[in-house]
């Protein structure tokens, strides 16, 4: 399952892992072009650095997620907090414009910039 969060928090669109694969594909056969999502670190550490969590275990968790910070791919498909920007979402809409596509889903959308949610 699939959870996109507006990054405005005002809306989410829930799919299946096949659902959210079969849009990507039909978007780039349609001609979007990806530009990739951006890994959130700051949020990441928000979400897995505790308050009484000693200095050593910060210090792990900050070198983790740096290291995957460094490496993000850009990727639509892993569930890692990653933000589609405003610009790509408005693109993926533009690109589905003529499909068939679920119209909440495009409802979505058009509320731009979204998180690919982890859980």
């Amino acid at each position: 399952m699939y959870i996109l969060i507006s990054t405005n928090l005002n809306s989410a669109y829930f799919c299946e892992d096949n659902i959210w694969i079969s849009i990507l594909e039909l978007a780039k056969s349609h001609g979007w072009q990806p530009k990739g999502s951006r890994y959130d670190i700051s949020f990441e550490l928000d979400e897995n650095i505790a308050d009484e969590d000693d200095d050593m275990m910060k210090l792990f968790t900050w070198v983790s997620l740096n290291s995957r910070f460094i490496n993000w791919d850009g990727n639509y498909i892993e569930k890692e907090n990653q933000i589609v920007t405003e610009r790509d979402a408005f693109n993926l809409m533009n690109s589905l414009k003529n499909s068939f596509i679920d119209e909440k889903f495009m409802e979505f959308l058009m509320g731009g910039s979204f998180r690919i949610k982890a859980y």
